[in-house]
Formats: structure tokens, C-alpha cells, sequence
């Protein structure tokens, strides 16, 4: 620690429950801030099913499927199966930058799937629009045009819910790479790294404190996402019809 600079003040024990309650409100108030996305997105997945086609339909699947994957990656059945299984189809360096690699494929994507996603948004005016002509009752044109506009004045906004929850998973996943000194390639970490920089979190921690923080952070986002948007579908699909 004397290399870094990091003075003894630092390093002497200090109770871990400050911490503990700071990572709990952190991780509560991002679940409170992932709700909303989640259940957007999963309205556009579902209506977005009603006009695409099989190739589209198949690569929706896929793409709401994947922060599953990244879930089952962490679980310690799949490493023992792929790690330490018969076949040992991969190393645990290999099976660590895997848990990267999906988050990274679910931004790819959720990018490529942008259009049908976001054109299911749109097609909520029209529906809405149908709706209202089958009412009884005389509707003024200001109310109609105002009901429509609605819709595209916040088409800002979902967009940013529709990025916003893979994003995260995405930034959590490019942490976990960096500060967790994993190879793109599948390598063991070397051993002869030159120290880290003064003021750096690697200064702190070392590789395996940030690994398990990082990881951690990506199992919390990526499990938050997977319930909120099944709980969406669900939702969309049974209480909900559109």
C-alpha cells in the first residue's frame, strides 16, 4: 500500500455496515429507477409482436431472452457444466469475460431491434384512436389531436427507457472487464501488471474485491430487468390487452 500512497488511516478496519446500508439504498433506488423502462419495454416487445415477421419475431425473442442467459452464466450449476464438467468446454478466464460478452450481445441487440420496438410506441395512437371512434358520445378534434400528440411528445423520453436498462448491464459489464484485469480473449490474468494509479479504484481494491463488486452489481441490474420485464409481459398480455 506504500507504493500507492495509500496511507495506513486507510487501511485500518473499519465496521462494514456503512457500507452495507449505502450499497442497499444504491441498488434500492436503482430497482425503483428500473421499473418504468422495464415495463415499457415489455409493452413494446408485446405489441410489437402483432406486425413483424417470424425473422423479426425470432430475433425478439433472442433479444429478450438474453439477460437470462447472463443470469444462468453466474449460477454455479452452468460453471460446474462448462468449467469443471466432463468436457471442460471452457476455462474460468474463458467463462468470466462469457458473463461480459452477453450483456454487450443484449446492447447489440436491443440497437439492431430499435425500429419494430419503437414503432410498436407510435402504433399506441392509432390503436387508441380506434378506441375512441368505437365510444358513443360526440369527441372534439382538439381532444383527438391532443391524444395522439401525446404519443409523440414522449417518444423521447421511451427511447431512453428502451436503452436504459441494457445500458446499465452494458456499463456494469465493461467495469467488470476493466477493473477486474480480464482478458477480451479468454486469457489468465498475467501477473506482472505495473501498479495502479494514485486516486484509482484499483488502488483500493484489488482485482478479485472489484471482480466480486462488479459482478454483483451486473447479477443485481440483469436480475431486476428479467423480473420487471416478465412482470410487464405478463401484465401487457393478460391485464392489459392492447
Amino acid at each position: 500500500m506504500s507504493e500507492t500512497g495509500i496511507t495506513d488511516s486507510y487501511t485500518r478496519y473499519r465496521d462494514p455496515v456503512l457500507l452495507y446500508v449505502s450499497m442497499s439504498v444504491l441498488f434500492s433506488f436503482i430497482a425503483a429507477m428500473l421499473v418504468f423502462p422495464n415495463f415499457r419495454y415489455a409493452n413494446m416487445y408485446t405489441n410489437a409482436q402483432q406486425s413483424s415477421s417470424r425473422v423479426k419475431k425470432f430475433a425478439m425473442h433472442v433479444g429478450f431472452l438474453l439477460p437470462l442467459l447472463t443470469l444462468a452464466s453466474f449460477t454455479s450449476p452452468i460453471k460446474k457444466q462448462l468449467v469443471y464438467g466432463p468436457r471442460k468446454l471452457l476455462t474460468e478466464p474463458q467463462l468470466e469475460i462469457l458473463r461480459v460478452f452477453l450483456p454487450i450481445l443484449s446492447l447489440v441487440f436491443r440497437v439492431a431491434l430499435k425500429a419494430p420496438h419503437l414503432q410498436a410506441h407510435l402504433n399506441l395512437s392509432a390503436a387508441k384512436l380506434k378506441a375512441l371512434q368505437r365510444e358513443t358520445g360526440y369527441i372534439r378534434n382538439i381532444a383527438l389531436q391532443a391524444t395522439i400528440f401525446r404519443y409523440y411528445s414522449y417518444f423521447c423520453a421511451v427511447i431512453l427507457q428502451y436503452f436504459a436498462p441494457v445500458l446499465l448491464s452494458f456499463f456494469f459489464a465493461l467495469l467488470l472487464k476493466t477493473t477486474g484485469d480480464l482478458s477480451w480473449l479468454g486469457l489468465s490474468p498475467s501477473t506482472d501488471l505495473p501498479p495502479p494509479a494514485v486516486g484509482s479504484l484499483r488502488s483500493i481494491f484489488d482485482a478479485t474485491v472489484c471482480r466480486s463488486i462488479w459482478s454483483f452489481s451486473l447479477v443485481f441490474v440483469t436480475f431486476t430487468n428479467v423480473v420487471l420485464s416478465f412482470m410487464g409481459v405478463m401484465y401487457n398480455s393478460y391485464f392489459l390487452p392492447l
